[in-house]
C-alpha cells in the first residue's frame, strides 16, 4: 500500500533554529501520545459501542450544521457589517496636499530630452548595425521602452492640459 502522508525533507535554509526543532519534537510527541491514548480508549469499546458513538457524533455534528444553515436563512440575531469609506486623518491629509503643491512641474526641456531618447532608440531599431545596439539595450534594460511610453502618456495627461 502507498503512504499518504510522506515526510518532506527540509532544506535547512529557513527555520533551522534550536528552539524550533525542540518545539517540533514536543509537538510531534504530543500528537503521537494523543493518538495512542485515543487508540487505546477506542480499543476498549466493543464494536456496537463504537458504532453508537459514531452515530452520536454524526447526529450531533449534523444537527449543529443544520442549525447553522437554518439560522443563516431565518436570520435570528444577525451581526450587520457596515461598509465605511477609508479616510485619512486631517494631519496626514494636510501634509500630503502641501507636498503635492510643492512638487515642481517637469520642465519642457526634461520632457524634450526624454522624447529625444525615444526617437534615438527608434532610429537605432531601423538600421541593422543600430539594431544590435538597440537589442542589447533592451535586453539589459527590459521594460525601458514601456516605461518611457507610460511616462510620456502621464506627462501629456498631467501637464499638457
Amino acid at each position: 500500500m502507498f503512504n499518504l502522508f510522506k515526510k518532506k525533507k527540509s532544506t535547512g535554509s529557513q527555520g533551522s533554529g534550536a528552539v524550533e526543532s525542540i518545539l517540533n519534537t514536543v509537538g510531534i510527541r504530543l500528537q503521537s501520545g494523543w493518538a495512542d491514548w485515543m487508540g487505546t480508549q477506542s480499543a476498549k469499546l466493543s464494536n456496537s459501542n463504537q458504532k453508537m458513538l459514531l452515530m452520536l457524533f454524526v447526529a450531533v455534528s449534523g444537527s449543529y450544521c443544520f442549525y447553522l444553515l437554518l439560522n443563516s436563512f431565518i436570520g435570528g440575531n444577525l451581526i450587520k457589517l457596515e461598509v465605511n469609506p477609508i479616510s485619512s486623518p486631517a494631519h496626514i491629509r494636510s501634509r500630503n496636499e502641501e507636498n503635492v503643491q510643492k512638487m515642481p512641474a517637469m520642465r519642457n526641456k526634461e520632457f524634450e530630452g526624454i522624447i529625444q531618447f525615444r526617437l534615438y532608440m527608434d532610429s537605432l531599431a531601423l538600421s541593422p548595425r543600430g539594431r544590435q545596439k538597440y537589442d542589447s539595450i533592451v535586453t539589459n534594460r527590459p521594460g525601458l521602452m514601456d516605461s518611457i511610453g507610460i511616462f510620456e502618456k502621464y506627462y501629456q495627461s498631467r501637464y499638457k492640459n
